[in-house]
């Protein structure tokens, strides 16, 4: 099971079995369901998919709290073989696996998603905070490329934003804009805030204005409004206009549900 396909299909074809041991046993049903299977790699698989259904499909006992007590564990399962493996490639694998997990746990929790209304709790932006925090030790441990830098600055950025930590919240959006414009780049896109940049660099400069905002730095509206004109130029671009519009999106859910004034 090397491609994506690949092992989706062996998730999917185990799903059924994991919502059953989900609304009978709650998280650790989930959890011993999936370590009871003997290969490293298929537990491996079942811990990076389990989201999928534990988040995205109805069933009874659905739960942010249960999501994170089964992730919880498939980071630990991935750490450990991570240790197990030593040195060179296949540590950095278990590694980024640990990371994958680690990175969807924070995205998640956050608060800022469209059309998503499942109450969140202070602890769960901290956990989400604790996780985006963890991704970054893994991804410098590992030497990952500036994208993988960027999404978990606004991961953390995101949990500081929520739980009211502005300052940090600045400084974590303001390093995200770097690391997106290096990564942006290097990808031969536009490395600079505006209708030509990227949408990472966008949308770090648009968290980097709420946050502004938030913390009542004069600045906060206008480079809030120049993330939200860069997204509403791309509306244009057939190519970029549903990255723009999602941009947009979340960034204006976010600027709501903290109470934020607009930017006029």
């Amino acid at each position: 099971m090397k491609t994506f396909d690949e092992q989706l299909e062996f998730y999917e074809g185990h799903w059924p079995a994991m919502r059953d041991a989900a609304e009978s046993g709650g998280g650790q049903g989930v959890i011993s369901f999936i370590g009871d299977f003997e290969d490293a790699l298929e537990r491996r698989i079942l811990f990076a998919f389990a989201r999928r259904g534990l988040l995205d499909n109805e069933w009874s006992g659905k739960s942010l709290d249960m999501m994170i007590e089964v992730a919880d564990v498939g980071i630990a399962e991935a750490l450990l073989q991570a240790a197990v493996a030593g040195a060179g490639e296949e540590r950095n694998a278990r590694l980024t696996s640990a990371h994958i997990l680690g990175y969807n746990l924070a995205a998640d929790l956050a608060g800022c998603w469209p059309g998503d209304e499942t109450p969140r709790e202070t602890r769960h932006f901290e956990r989400g905070a604790n996780a985006a925090t963890n991704c970054l030790v893994w991804a410098e441990a590992k030497s990952a490329p500036d994208s993988v830098f960027s999404m978990d600055l606004w991961a953390k950025g995101i949990h500081e934003l929520f739980l009211g930590r502005h300052d940090d919240a600045v400084r974590s959006f303001r390093a995200g804009v770097v690391a997106a414009g290096k990564a942006a780049d290097a990808q031969g896109q536009g490395a600079e805030p505006g209708p030509d940049g990227s949408f990472g660099v966008n949308l770090a400069r648009g968290f980097e204005g709420l946050a502004l905002v938030a913390a009542a730095d004069p600045d906060g509206p206008a480079v809030y409004r120049e993330a939200i004109d860069a997204f509403t130029a791309q509306l244009e671009d057939d190519e970029r206009k549903g990255d723009a519009q999602f941009g947009i999106d979340q960034l204006e859910t976010t600027r709501v549900r903290l109470g934020l004034p607009g930017d006029e």
